[in-house]
Formats: structure tokens, sequence, C-alpha cells
């Protein structure tokens, strides 16, 4: 027997130079009359994923917390069904069908067997078209919700993160309303309708069909809107949009939210910067997850690692239309929250005065690569991503984009936009948790 030529005494060399490839959903041509449509013709099961995506989410609600129930009650019933009659016949024929409302748009998917589309398809569009929101399930609903919001409002970690919201947004900007027992007490059944109405009359209706036949089933699915919705509706021209949003500019800031049983203490802190849509946003992203994207990261070497103060700490970059939101997050041992505080601002500052050293700039690097090429990986994680992507307006050149950043970006470059975005005095910070 040979020698053997593996050494596993030694670490493997990333491949960091091997090109990556990945298919990517394509526009399906048709006429006029019907919301814009794309195929990905990939998956090897029979299989079909179908997504409807409305610009529309509860950030425009016109009653607080509408849209949000609204669409978790897509589920609850319709005109011709129950919501047992509903959830029995979908799950007869092995579908998969959820609702979502995110800030800025709203989602419905539909997951099943290809042999099995001709049944549940109606069913689906009957649930998005045709929904009773019957007011005895709509109080169920709040009554659950409530118990949840009393059960979260006992979190050093919820009360944390709404008091930082009201800081970093304006007054008037949706994203700082903040639920209590008596807004959901307040949204009956025609609140749910307006809502609705809204949804369906929005603009920017568009569709995605994913799975080794999506091609093939397409006028199938074209037949169904054309029956389901107004035509109105599918030329996705009706209703009005909503107003631009300001960018929100807060003034530096810390306060703290009293929590005299809490065991522990919870911190977050933000800055807001531009949105997905600059050309900053690639290198911004890189530059968070040296500071607290990753195990490995400056934050989580310094708090958890060298001093002992939690378990983990973070850093996530939130996108919205106009801008996006640099959070730190962590949940600290009870008195560590000014050392703490402290030493993220001396991170944050440490990047802006020296550069990264080659070696972790490489572990950096492989891991957002490699991220990157998680996310890519089959048919489902493609199509998530083309709707990341394209609520956006951006599409399959900005992966390669960010590909590109990734090769030519250096710790120099790194260091200069950490000087210029990693501003630890301009930190708002909310912290919750016993007193002093």
């Amino acid at each position: 027997m040979g020698e053997s030529t593996l050494q596993r005494s030694k670490r493997p060399i990333p491949e960091e130079n091997t090109p990556l490839t990945w298919g990517w959903p394509q526009p399906w041509i048709h006429s006029e009359g019907y919301p814009k449509i794309v195929v990905l013709n990939q998956g090897n099961e029979p299989f079909l994923r179908i997504d409807i995506q409305w610009n529309h989410g509860f950030w425009f609600e016109q009653n607080f917390l509408s849209t949000r129930l609204m669409t978790r009650m897509l589920s609850e019933g319709t005109r011709q069904r129950s919501a047992a009659e509903w959830t029995t016949a979908v799950d007869h024929w092995g579908g998969q069908i959820r609702f979502s409302s995110e800030a800025e748009h709203t989602t419905a998917s539909l997951m099943v067997l290809d042999r099995f589309l001709p049944q549940v398809w109606p069913l689906f569009l009957e649930a998005i078209t045709e929904p009773a929101f019957h007011q005895d399930e709509l109080n169920s609903i709040i009554q659950s919700k409530i118990q949840h919001w009393h059960i979260e409002s006992k979190k050093v970690s919820f009360l944390a993160g709404r008091q930082l919201r009201q800081m970093v947004y304006p007054f008037h900007h949706p994203e700082a309303r903040l639920s209590t027992p008596e807004n959901y007490e307040a949204i009956f059944r025609d609140h749910l309708l307006e809502a609705h109405h809204q949804l369906l009359s929005s603009k920017g209706m568009s569709l995605s069909v994913c799975g080794p036949k999506a091609d093939v089933v397409v006028p199938d699915l074209m037949d169904g809107l054309q029956r389901f919705f107004p035509h109105a509706v599918l030329e996705s021209k009706s209703g009005s949009s909503p107003e631009q949003l300001v960018v929100p500019n807060p003034s530096p800031s810390e306060a703290f939210v009293p929590k005299a049983d809490a065991l522990q203490v919870s911190l977050r802190a933000a800055l807001v910067w531009p949105p997905k849509t600059d050309p900053l946003y690639h290198r911004l992203k890189i530059l968070v997850t040296v500071l607290g994207g990753y195990f490995g990261s400056r934050l989580m070497q310094n708090l958890r690692e060298d001093l002992g103060l939690t378990y983990g700490v973070g850093a996530r970059l939130h996108s919205y239309q106009n801008h996006s939101l640099m959070t730190i997050q962590s949940e600290l041992m009870v008195g560590s929250e000014t050392l703490a505080l402290e030493q993220i601002r001396f991170e944050m500052d440490r990047l802006g005065r020296e550069p990264l050293s080659v070696p972790e700039w490489g572990r950096v690097r492989s891991y957002l690569r490699g991220q990157l090429m998680a996310g890519l990986d089959g048919s489902l994680a493609l199509i998530d991503r083309y709707w990341d992507l394209e609520s956006y307006g951006l599409g399959e050149d900005y992966l390669r984009e960010y590909l590109r950043n990734l090769d030519e970006t250096s710790p120099a470059d790194l260091m200069e936009l950490a000087s210029q975005f990693l501003q630890p005095e301009h930190l708002v910070v909310a912290t919750a948790g016993p007193s002093a």
C-alpha cells in the first residue's frame, strides 16, 4: 500500500482564488397586465417554491399593528373555508404556506411537490385574496400576542431594544412606534380589511418560481393570477406610494432602563450608516464583521475571551431603503456595563488607528467568502438572496461587486473607513438591568 500524500497535520490552504459560480433567477417574458415574474430552474427534487412579494410593509400601515395582524390571519380561514378546513386541505396535498410582513415589504410563500401544485395553488391564492378575518379568531390571536408581549417585557433585551429604537428614530418615524397591549386591543376586523385592501392595491407586486420545472408551470400560475386578482392589481399601478421617510440622524446619547429583578444587563448601541445601495456598503459590511460579526471578532476577543464580561457580543448591519443601522448588542454581567461600553468604544477607535494584521484580514476574508458561498448553496438559498436584493432594486451584479471588494480591499482601506464611520463619540446607547 502506497504512502498517503494527505497531510493531516497541516491546515488546508483555502482556495480563495477559485471563481464562484451560481445560477440566478431569470425574468419571464410576458405581455403587460401581469406582475414581474422571475424563474429559477434549479433543484434535484420535484419540488416548487413560489413567492409573491409586495413593496409594502408595516411601516406604512394606516392603523398601528393592523398589517402584522392581517398577515398573521391570512392562514386563519377564508370566505369559502374555515381555518381548520383550509389548513387540512393544504396539509392533505403536502403544501407549506407562510405569510410574513416586514418593515418595507410583505411576502407570501408556497412550497409544494410539483404534481400537487394544481390542488394547492388555488388554496394559496384563496388565502391571499379571500381572507375571512373572523372577529373571534382575531380576538384569540390578539390575546396570544398580549400574553407574548407581557413575557417579552420582562426581558432586559426587550427593554433595551425598545429604548434604543426611540433614541435612534424621530417621533414620527414608524420604527419609533412601540407596541402595547392597548394597541393590540384597539384593532378590529375593519382595520384588517383596510390593511388587506391597502396591501393588494399597493405598487410593486412581484412573483418568483423556483424548482426543476419552474418554467413549465408559469403559464398555469399566470392563469390563476388572472382569475384571482383584479386587473388593476396585476398591473401594479393602483394605490399610492408611501412618503419617503427621513433618514434618522440621532444625537449621541445614553439611556438606562431599570429592571430591579434582572440578573444581567442588556446593552444595545447603534450608528446610522448609508443604505445597501451605497457604493461603500460592501466594505462597511466587512468592517462590521471585523468589529463583531463572527466568533473571532474584536469585540468577542475583548469582552468575552479577555475580560469575561459576557457569553457573547455581536455587531450587525440592518438594511433599509434609505439607511442602514449598525448595531452592537450584548448581555453582560451586572455591574460590568460601564467597562464593556468603554471597551466597545476602544475597539471602534482602534480599528480607525491601526490596520488589521495580514493573518486577521485573511481570516475575515475567508470567513466572508465562505458565508457568501453558503448563502448561494442551493436553489432555496439563491431565491432568498434574490429577494433580499430585489427589495433594494439590486441584482446579481451586486454579489459580484461584493466579491470584488473582498479581493481588492486592503487593511489600510478598512482603517480609513473605520476612522470615518466607526466613531465612538457618535454612539447611541441603551442599557437595561438592575440599578447600581
